[in-house]
Protein backbone atom coordinates (compact mmCIF):
# COMPACT_ATOMS: atom_id res chain seq x y z
CA UNK A 1 0.00 0.00 0.00
CA UNK A 2 3.18 2.33 1.01
CA UNK A 3 4.33 2.00 -2.80
CA UNK A 4 0.80 3.01 -4.13
CA UNK A 5 0.60 6.02 -2.40
CA UNK A 6 4.43 7.07 -3.55
CA UNK A 7 3.41 5.99 -7.14
CA UNK A 8 0.17 8.30 -6.65
CA UNK A 9 2.20 11.22 -5.26
CA UNK A 10 4.89 10.58 -8.13
CA UNK A 11 2.01 10.85 -10.85
CA UNK A 12 0.49 13.82 -9.08
CA UNK A 13 4.12 15.66 -9.34
CA UNK A 14 4.52 14.61 -12.74
CA UNK A 15 1.26 15.59 -13.97
CA UNK A 16 0.89 19.14 -11.80
CA UNK A 17 4.06 20.31 -12.99
CA UNK A 18 3.38 19.45 -16.97
CA UNK A 19 -0.09 20.58 -17.51
CA UNK A 20 -1.25 24.07 -17.26
CA UNK A 21 2.29 25.81 -17.92
CA UNK A 22 2.31 28.70 -19.69
CA UNK A 23 3.77 28.72 -22.94
CA UNK A 24 6.83 31.15 -23.39
CA UNK A 25 5.62 34.97 -24.27
CA UNK A 26 6.45 36.10 -27.72
CA UNK A 27 6.66 39.89 -28.40
CA UNK A 28 4.73 41.53 -30.86
CA UNK A 29 7.68 41.70 -32.94
CA UNK A 30 8.42 37.99 -32.91
CA UNK A 31 5.02 37.06 -33.29
CA UNK A 32 4.91 39.12 -36.80
CA UNK A 33 8.61 37.16 -37.95
CA UNK A 34 6.72 34.07 -37.06
CA UNK A 35 3.95 34.60 -39.27
CA UNK A 36 5.65 36.16 -42.25
CA UNK A 37 8.37 32.50 -41.80
CA UNK A 38 4.97 30.82 -42.09
CA UNK A 39 3.03 33.31 -44.48
CA UNK A 40 6.60 32.23 -46.45
CA UNK A 41 6.46 28.57 -46.44
CA UNK A 42 2.89 28.26 -47.04
CA UNK A 43 3.75 30.39 -50.43
CA UNK A 44 7.18 28.00 -50.82
CA UNK A 45 4.66 25.04 -50.82
CA UNK A 46 1.79 26.51 -53.25
CA UNK A 47 4.57 26.82 -55.61
CA UNK A 48 5.62 23.84 -55.41
CA UNK A 49 2.49 22.12 -55.76
CA UNK A 50 1.64 24.15 -58.92
CA UNK A 51 5.54 23.18 -60.48
CA UNK A 52 5.71 20.47 -59.61
CA UNK A 53 2.97 18.30 -58.39
CA UNK A 54 1.83 16.80 -54.80
CA UNK A 55 4.50 14.24 -54.97
CA UNK A 56 6.71 17.60 -53.98
CA UNK A 57 4.64 18.46 -50.44
CA UNK A 58 5.59 16.03 -48.66
CA UNK A 59 8.42 17.31 -47.86
CA UNK A 60 6.34 20.31 -45.42
CA UNK A 61 4.94 16.76 -43.33
CA UNK A 62 6.74 16.67 -39.92
CA UNK A 63 8.73 13.49 -40.44
CA UNK A 64 7.88 12.45 -36.71
CA UNK A 65 6.38 10.21 -35.06
CA UNK A 66 4.16 12.93 -33.84
CA UNK A 67 2.83 13.96 -37.09
CA UNK A 68 -1.30 12.68 -38.09
CA UNK A 69 -3.88 14.03 -39.99
CA UNK A 70 -7.53 13.62 -40.24
CA UNK A 71 -8.37 13.74 -43.52
CA UNK A 72 -11.84 14.54 -44.55
CA UNK A 73 -14.24 11.83 -44.02
CA UNK A 74 -12.44 10.17 -41.76
CA UNK A 75 -12.97 9.73 -37.90
CA UNK A 76 -9.06 8.57 -36.72
CA UNK A 77 -6.08 9.98 -37.79
CA UNK A 78 -3.42 9.34 -40.26
CA UNK A 79 -0.19 9.47 -39.94
CA UNK A 80 3.44 10.28 -42.07
CA UNK A 81 3.56 7.04 -44.04
CA UNK A 82 -0.18 6.87 -44.74
CA UNK A 83 -0.13 10.84 -45.50
CA UNK A 84 2.37 10.48 -47.59
CA UNK A 85 1.84 7.59 -49.81
CA UNK A 86 -1.90 8.60 -50.11
CA UNK A 87 -0.16 11.85 -52.05
CA UNK A 88 2.07 9.94 -53.93
CA UNK A 89 -0.44 7.28 -54.98
CA UNK A 90 -2.77 10.37 -56.64
CA UNK A 91 0.05 12.83 -57.96
CA UNK A 92 0.22 10.44 -61.31
CA UNK A 93 -4.06 11.48 -61.52
CA UNK A 94 -3.59 14.96 -61.16
CA UNK A 95 -2.68 17.17 -64.17
CA UNK A 96 -3.14 20.75 -62.69
CA UNK A 97 -4.00 21.81 -59.07
CA UNK A 98 -4.61 25.73 -58.13
CA UNK A 99 -5.78 26.77 -55.07
CA UNK A 100 -6.40 30.21 -52.31
CA UNK A 101 -6.34 30.58 -48.76
CA UNK A 102 -9.55 32.12 -48.10
CA UNK A 103 -8.80 33.43 -45.61
CA UNK A 104 -5.61 32.06 -43.23
CA UNK A 105 -5.00 32.59 -39.43
CA UNK A 106 -1.72 32.00 -38.09
CA UNK A 107 -1.29 32.11 -34.68
CA UNK A 108 1.94 31.82 -33.28
CA UNK A 109 2.28 30.27 -29.62
CA UNK A 110 6.41 29.94 -29.56
CA UNK A 111 9.16 30.61 -31.94
CA UNK A 112 8.81 27.55 -33.10
CA UNK A 113 5.14 26.33 -32.70
CA UNK A 114 2.20 27.50 -34.63
CA UNK A 115 -1.79 27.02 -35.42
CA UNK A 116 -3.17 27.80 -38.22
CA UNK A 117 -7.03 27.95 -39.60
CA UNK A 118 -8.30 28.90 -43.16
CA UNK A 119 -10.62 28.00 -45.72
CA UNK A 120 -8.93 26.81 -49.18
CA UNK A 121 -10.80 27.44 -52.37
CA UNK A 122 -9.77 25.87 -55.68
CA UNK A 123 -9.79 23.64 -58.68
CA UNK A 124 -8.04 20.60 -59.84
CA UNK A 125 -7.81 19.16 -63.54
CA UNK A 126 -7.69 15.26 -63.65
CA UNK A 127 -5.26 13.24 -66.54
CA UNK A 128 -8.85 13.02 -68.06
CA UNK A 129 -9.47 16.80 -67.82
CA UNK A 130 -12.46 16.35 -65.86
CA UNK A 131 -11.98 19.93 -64.05
CA UNK A 132 -14.14 20.19 -60.17
CA UNK A 133 -13.53 22.79 -57.86
CA UNK A 134 -13.39 22.26 -54.04
CA UNK A 135 -13.95 24.12 -50.59
CA UNK A 136 -11.94 22.77 -47.68
CA UNK A 137 -11.65 23.55 -44.18
CA UNK A 138 -8.48 23.13 -42.45
CA UNK A 139 -7.04 23.47 -39.31
CA UNK A 140 -3.46 22.20 -37.84
CA UNK A 141 -0.29 22.70 -36.25
CA UNK A 142 2.96 23.80 -37.27
CA UNK A 143 6.30 23.10 -36.49
CA UNK A 144 9.68 25.01 -36.67
CA UNK A 145 12.57 22.17 -37.64
CA UNK A 146 16.27 22.63 -38.78
CA UNK A 147 15.12 22.50 -42.49
CA UNK A 148 12.13 25.16 -41.88
CA UNK A 149 8.34 25.03 -41.08
CA UNK A 150 6.83 21.66 -41.42
CA UNK A 151 2.85 20.80 -40.91
CA UNK A 152 2.72 18.44 -37.49
CA UNK A 153 -0.88 17.73 -37.25
CA UNK A 154 -3.96 19.00 -38.56
CA UNK A 155 -7.47 18.27 -40.01
CA UNK A 156 -9.09 18.84 -43.27
CA UNK A 157 -13.24 19.15 -43.86
CA UNK A 158 -14.35 18.84 -47.36
CA UNK A 159 -17.00 21.31 -47.73
CA UNK A 160 -17.53 21.74 -51.38
CA UNK A 161 -21.30 22.08 -52.59
CA UNK A 162 -20.34 19.49 -55.88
Amino acid sequence: MKSFHIYFLLLFFVLGNSYGQELPSLSDEERQTVRIEIKEMFAEYHDDLIENGIKDIIKYLDESRDFFWVLSGNSSSSDYKTVSSLLLSHNPFVKYLEFDWKPLHIHPLTKNLAVYTGAVEGVQLDTSNIKSSFKVVESGTLVKRKDGWKFLSGQSKNVSKN
